[in-house]
């Protein structure tokens, strides 16, 4: 059986998944999206500073498996927005993985769907140098990233936060 990233059928919509908590005081959520894996983050609820959660692995994992993994990982919190990376090009352009970022919006945006009708407010990130800040930062505190892979996710997604800390 194949992979199939958005879990459809032509025709079909994607399967559901399980939703998000919303909250006008809750936390912002970042998803460092990628084809090996998923780096999370969230504010805390003042948003002064960033919280890395659980990478994921994408080996595992169709975009919907995904969505519904990361609904669990944030079952403890509230959230008022969700921020996604989208990769391009040092010159804009988008690329395959930009296209790839778009498909798993597709499986992720029924999560963000609440009972209210209204969704929580969704927002693509620029990405660009992400993982080459996170890789820095990680080795100014002695993290050697070729050894830490999922810690170079998590700490991209952390990166992702910084324009929307106080």
């Amino acid at each position: 059986m194949t992979d199939n990233p958005a879990n459809t059928t032509p025709g079909d919509e994607p399967t559901p998944v399980n939703t998000f908590t919303y909250s006008p005081a809750g936390r912002i959520l970042a998803i460092d999206y990628g084809t090996k894996r998923i780096g999370l983050a969230v504010t805390d609820p003042m948003g002064w500073f960033t919280v890395g959660l659980p990478t994921l692995d994408r080996a595992k994992l169709n975009n919907v498996a995904a969505v519904d993994a990361i609904v669990t990982a944030c079952q403890a919190y509230t959230l008022k927005r969700v921020v996604m990376g989208m990769p391009l090009h040092m010159d804009g352009r988008d690329n395959e993985s930009a296209a790839r970022a778009r498909e798993f919006f597709i499986a992720l945006e029924p999560a963000l769907s609440q009972p209210s009708g209204k969704a929580i407010p969704f927002e693509w990130v620029d990405e660009r140098l992400s993982s080459m800040e996170a890789e820095d930062r990680l080795r100014e505190q002695g993290i050697q990233p070729s050894r830490n892979k999922a810690m170079i996710d998590e700490m991209a997604a952390k990166i992702l936060l910084e324009p929307f800390l106080d």
